[in-house]
């Protein structure tokens, strides 16, 4: 009968090792789970931030080309005029912050 008992025991204290074992991996596998959802969403951010970047340094560069391809062909004497369209979009570039 004592033998029965403390089997018993050996018993009951390895399921609730195993049941231990069992929860602490789950928990592992939560924070694995959330740290890749914390990546993707940090990758999404930074993809952002980096297409906006792109986005108003190319806009910057349209005056600039114009300039370099017209209004270097005129003479010294020659006012270059911009397009409304070229004074919009340096409006446009100078008013947003981030650019």
């Amino acid at each position: 009968m004592f033998f029965q008992t403390a089997s018993g025991r050996k018993l009951s204290s390895a399921s609730h090792t195993a049941n231990g074992h069992a929860a602490a991996e789950h928990h592992h596998h939560q924070q694995q789970h959330q740290q890749h959802s914390q990546n993707a969403r940090l990758i999404r951010v930074l993809v952002g931030i980096s297409l906006l970047f792109v986005c108003c340094q190319s806009l910057k560069t349209v005056p600039d080309v114009y300039e370099m391809t017209v209004c270097s062909s005129l003479g010294a004497a020659e006012r270059c005029e911009e397009p409304d369209a070229i004074r919009a979009i340096v409006k446009v570039t100078y008013s947003i912050k981030y650019c």
